[in-house]
């Protein structure tokens, strides 16, 4: 009896570690994250607000790499109180880090390539690592209230779920 408990547990094993290791990938990111972001962005051109999560991929010195971006949207005229969002998008680009002048300051920018115009896809790397949409017509931070309202802040590397969207 002991030799077949013994082979039932190995073939368990075997079965169960595939299985095991799909899981490992909900937690944590699948490779390098240079940044993972989230904010809530009123305001929008299309009469949505947005509750928004971005991911950068790659190392801490990337230059590009792939984005992922995902909003729940809800219709500014019914708020954020308790309320269901009216839906979820999610889009997937490429991301460009570079320095532009303006104002006379040196500002890194970036740009993020593959999304609808309804959404915000410029925006420049801030003290701390927030980011602020770029100001509409120009290259230069939106620092106006709805531009810091609008601004997406680091989510911890330790926050559940890191690098993940």
């Amino acid at each position: 009896m002991a030799p077949w408990f013994t082979r039932r547990t190995l073939i368990g094993a075997v079965l169960a570690t595939p299985a095991a290791g799909s899981l490992a990938g909900c937690v944590g990111p699948t490779g390098p994250v240079f940044g993972d972001w989230y904010g809530y962005q009123t305001g929008c051109a299309d009469g949505y607000d947005r509750s928004v999560a971005l991911v950068l991929d790659g190392t801490p010195d990337a230059r590009g790499g792939t984005f992922h971006y995902r909003a729940f949207r809800r219709l500014a005229s019914l708020g954020w109180g308790g309320v269901a969002m009216d839906g979820v998008e999610r889009w997937d680009g490429q991301w460009r880090l570079h320095t532009v002048p303006s104002g006379g300051q040196t500002w890194t920018r970036v740009d993020l390539s593959g999304l609808p115009p309804t959404e915000r896809a410029a925006y420049i790397l801030m003290d701390r690592h927030v980011l602020v949409p770029v100001v509409v017509g120009g290259s230069g931070p939106d620092l106006s209230q709805l531009g810091l309202e609008s601004r997406l802040v680091p989510r911890p590397t330790t926050a559940y779920g890191y690098g993940r969207v």
